[in-house]
């Protein structure tokens, strides 16, 4: 599968830099996804909301829970694991008003083990380079 990347930011220094995130280096959703929640719930949703560092749109809503790899040009990711949302995601980010309950309106897509999971942890495989908007990205199922 052959994508472009739609946005990217705050993305770590190093394979050891966690920064925002829980526990992995970098956070990637897919905005499929999100288009399929924003007409669950019948209203549009900031991407931002789930603080992610890379957002791709395959447009297959919750494909990303099926990647395995990612390529962006020469630098390699394996998918770690889903990310446990918190209720933080309730909060817009822009003025830090409780506004949606997402993580209710997750719940019939991907609760699993008693946990609300969105979007995918990556690990850089070797070093990290620089990615840009637009980039072409390989993902392997």
């Amino acid at each position: 599968m052959n994508e472009q990347i739609s946005c990217y930011r705050n993305l770590p220094t190093s394979s050891d830099d966690a920064g925002f995130r829980d526990s992995r280096p970098i956070l990637l959703i897919n905005l499929a996804s999100i288009r399929r929640l924003e007409a669950e719930i019948s209203q549009s949703i900031d991407p931002l909301r789930f603080r992610p560092n890379i957002i791709i749109d395959d447009g297959i809503p919750f494909s990303e829970i099926k990647w395995k790899k990612l390529r962006f040009d020469q630098q390699h990711f394996v998918v770690s694991k889903p990310c446990s949302r918190c209720p933080i995601i309730n909060i817009e980010p822009k003025d830090g008003k409780q506004s949606l309950n997402l993580l209710s309106a997750l719940v019939p897509f991907t609760k699993k083990l008693f946990k609300v999971n969105f979007g995918q942890y990556l690990i850089p495989e070797g070093s990290l380079g620089q990615l840009a908007v637009g980039m072409d990205v390989q993902i392997e199922n």
